[in-house]
């Protein structure tokens, strides 16, 4: 198992898991304030709000893709296990 890969990863899916909810409480309160007394500046609140929106559907992307990249390790090293496990195992070893 090489663990200079899975530290990293585990720490990046720990930062989208804890920072997603904390963007999302974010997001909403922008909304919430640009919906009523911020008038000239819901404009730029607005657009601000879409690019957090759409950085938020990219850290998902992100997530998703690194969750496929978890499962193809594991994958993996159950093949190299199964392989060395045979390489053990055979006859005239």
């Amino acid at each position: 198992m090489n663990v200079d890969l899975i530290i990293p990863l585990a720490g990046m899916a720990t930062a989208c898991v804890l920072g997603l909810p904390v963007i999302r409480a974010v997001v909403r309160l922008i909304d919430r304030k640009s919906a009523g007394e911020l008038g000239d500046q819901g404009e730029a609140l607005r657009a601000e709000v879409e690019e957090i929106r759409a950085r938020l559907e990219a850290q998902e992307e992100v997530r998703h893709r690194l969750a496929e990249l978890e499962e193809r390790l594991d994958f993996t090293e159950r093949v190299l296990s199964q392989q060395r496990d045979r390489d053990r195992l055979a006859p005239g070893a």
